[in-house]
């Protein structure tokens, strides 16, 4: 490549000269880059609007809460559950205890049977021992015995009683009495929930625990089509283990939820062996719903994820203390939304995105163009003297060159969270130092320095200060707590618009680089800078598809205009006034 471009340089200076030549192989370069950017924004929006269907799941063992406590059958809720656009139930692990609780066996612990001997109620003559199970599911009875012997090494032997199966902890020739077989231990999925679930025609999430050998998922084939999910405890096989479960969970070819916001202690590293098989996924927990009844609230904000962010799984959680009814309604308008917004429901898959070699390579070069992008726009808009054509310049650079940080954030690794962008607050604050020694030439800057320190100047300090500290804590997806009129404006512009525009940008930062622009006022146009900063900002987050990036930007584009044009034509008239 390095040759050809050479010989093409080399054959224009000698026919034009080097003065054309070098502006040949300007516009050359810049064909180049742009047929690269061309290309690669259609791959990435192509595969971002395949990746369009969304899958809403629900909590089996709350699903059973809710019946027991209204009376409501069970079968008839989950069938609603599906009509509505439901596509899949999650199901926790049992316990021997919860098995047991249910009356699906009959339990002997260490604890209790020695009692029962001494009273008879269980003759010397059994065969039932300290740590024994007992139960009529022949099925049940056979998932037992394999949980036991693979998940926590325990070697088991089954008799039959009459109608009983009997599981018989054992060492050897020898029962042991002593083997830790107790209520709290986990003992898998209950395949009759397992059964119910696939009749009814849903797909099957199972959370599972971090307790034993986790190789138990994949003997036998108990994990199947399942998809696996760990809401608030431990990645199976942390710590240690989890590359290893990671590596049979990508050979077994099984889907994981990764839901955001939640530390789950060895996601990362399943992130690294098992980042093929990663649906990203939200929840919101009952503790959280039971804040605010609200359901267009939660519905924004589920809507919000699947659109800003990605989000191809939600994991439901309902209202205990509403009925039924309200909370299949709740359900309900939440499907409603995401069909209306061109979402389909069902079981998800993991997005194609491609795997690139130069990860690292391709951050450190969007770090760079992040910081250079804005002061290449800043430069540019100074050169122009027309205030409008100036403001629009700037934007139309600062967009070209977010779409080129999004053509190379355009990675499996990026898109997948597997690896976090670096260094953003500092590649936010960069472009803004670097643009006050633009805007402001040495001898002012030295004036600056050398006069007494005066009551405006601490008002412009302490503004520019406030503007940090908005913009360090506004880097986030939610607005701090004592932000509420920020939130309001949020809430407002994401009712009005498709895609939220950013509110740093069309409240003060395009407004303000405008009016600095028309009124040629420097410490106007240095605020201002923190809208194109923002912009940037919005393409680094590699999850948000580049559309949403470009609507959101466009829209803050032109509404910070329309304010700072009001502001600027009303001053005027405000001068020619007085």
């Amino acid at each position: 490549m390095k040759n050809l471009v050479y010989s093409i340089f080399r054959f224009a200076r000698k026919f034009f000269g080097d003065r054309v030549a070098g502006k040949y192989l300007f516009f050359l370069a810049a064909g180049i880059l742009f047929a690269w950017l061309t290309h690669g924004l259609h791959g990435r929006i192509a595969l971002e609007n395949v990746n369009n269907k969304v899958e809403l799941c629900v909590n089996l063992r709350e699903a059973v809460s809710l019946c027991v406590n209204t009376g409501y059958p069970l079968k008839d809720l989950l069938q609603r559950f599906r009509t509505i656009g439901v596509s899949s139930l999650a199901l926790n692990e049992e316990t021997i205890g919860s098995l047991a609780s249910d009356e699906r066996i009959i339990f002997y612990p260490a604890s209790e049977y020695m009692m029962m001997r001494l009273v008879d109620l269980i003759p010397r003559a059994s065969i039932v021992s300290s740590g024994a199970i007992a139960t009529k599911d022949r099925r049940l009875c056979e998932d037992l015995k394999a949980i036991l012997q693979t998940r926590y090494k325990i070697t088991v032997r089954t008799r039959k009683a009459g109608s009983f199966y009997i599981i018989l902890p054992r060492s050897g020739k020898r029962e042991v009495p002593s083997l830790p077989v107790d209520r709290d231990m986990y003992v898998g999925f209950y395949h009759a929930d397992l059964k119910m679930a696939g009749d009814l025609g849903f797909g099957t999430v199972l959370v599972p625990e971090n307790e034993g050998d986790p190789s138990w998922l994949f003997e036998n084939n108990a994990v199947g089509k399942s998809v696996l999910l760990w809401e608030s405890n431990d990645v199976c096989g942390f710590p240690g283990s989890e590359a290893d479960f990671g590596s049979k969970m990508e050979q077994a070819g099984v889907n994981y939820v990764d839901l955001e916001f939640i530390n789950n202690p060895g996601m990362e590293m399943l992130k690294t062996t098992a980042l093929g098989r990663l649906v990203r996924g939200h929840t919101i927990s009952q503790a959280e719903m039971n804040k605010k009844y609200d359901t267009n609230f939660w519905i924004s904000r589920w809507t919000r994820g699947v659109r800003e962010r990605s989000i191809r799984f939600l994991y439901l959680h309902f209202w205990a203390q509403k009925t039924i009814e309200s909370n299949l309604l709740y359900v309900r308008e939440l499907a409603q939304a995401l069909k209306a917004g061109g979402y389909i429901l069902s079981v998800t898959q993991p997005p194609d995105y491609p795997l690139r070699k130069s990860t690292k390579s391709r951050i450190y070069i969007s770090l760079v163009a992040a910081v250079f992008v804005p002061l290449a726009g800043l430069w540019l808009c100074l050169k122009t003297g027309n205030p409008y054509k100036a403001f629009f310049s700037y934007n139309l650079t600062t967009i070209v060159g977010g779409t080129l940080v999004s053509v190379l954030l355009f990675d499996r690794m990026l898109m997948q969270g597997a690896v976090n962008f670096p260094y953003v607050r500092v590649v936010m604050l960069i472009p803004l130092v670097a643009s006050f020694f633009m805007l402001f030439p040495k001898e002012e800057i030295r004036n600056m320095l050398s006069n007494d320190v005066k009551v405006r100047h601490l008002a412009v300090g302490a503004l520019a200060v406030v503007v940090m500290v908005i913009i360090m804590i506004r880097a986030g997806n939610n607005s701090a707590g004592w932000l509420q009129f920020d939130q309001f404006i949020r809430e407002i512009t994401e009712d009005i618009f498709i895609v939220r525009p950013r509110t740093k940008e069309f409240i003060f930062g395009q407004p303000l680089l405008f009016a600095g622009l028309y009124f040629r006022n420097p410490w106007m146009i240095l605020i201002g800078v923190v809208g194109q900063v923002s912009m940037v900002n919005t393409f680094l987050h590699a999850h948000t598809p580049v559309i949403v990036s470009l609507l959101r930007s466009i829209y803050g584009i032109f509404l910070g205009f329309t304010i700072g044009f009001i502001g600027v034509k009303t001053t005027e008239w405000i001068k020619n006034r007085l």
